[in-house]
């Protein structure tokens, strides 16, 4: 039965092969299990801004730069993007995003980048 000494060392042993064959992602807490989305600093924001490129190509700079490091199995960034980021004059720890979030809603551009890789897919 599911009670004897037998049983606890044989289910054990066949759970630990077949995680050696099979591997997964072990269960953890909820904050050591939770992804923090990546956010470009304020300062290259702010050189983004003053570089003269639209929208699209200012995000995508950004979202190539923030990827260079992946993250396994998924990454999240968040792009702020707008021309007022040049003439901040803000401290350089300033969180960008809540800098974003004060600016009128009609001159910041928001990018959301999710990248998911295949490992974890049967």
């Amino acid at each position: 039965g599911s009670d004897s000494c037998m049983w606890h060392a044989f289910s054990g042993l066949i759970a630990t092969l077949l995680f050696a064959c099979w591997p997964r992602t072990l269960l953890t807490t909820g904050e050591a299990g939770s992804v923090h989305p990546k956010v470009p600093s304020l300062a290259s924001l702010k050189q983004k801004a003053m570089g003269g490129l639209d929208s699209d190509a200012c995000a995508f700079q950004h979202i190539e730069e923030l990827m260079a490091q992946p993250r396994w199995p998924f990454n999240i960034c968040v792009v702020p993007v707008s021309q007022r980021f040049a003439e901040l004059n803000a401290s350089e720890t300033a969180n960008p995003l809540e800098l974003a979030c004060s600016m009128p809603p009609g001159s910041v551009t928001w990018y959301i980048y999710a990248g998911i890789t295949h490992a974890y897919s049967d």
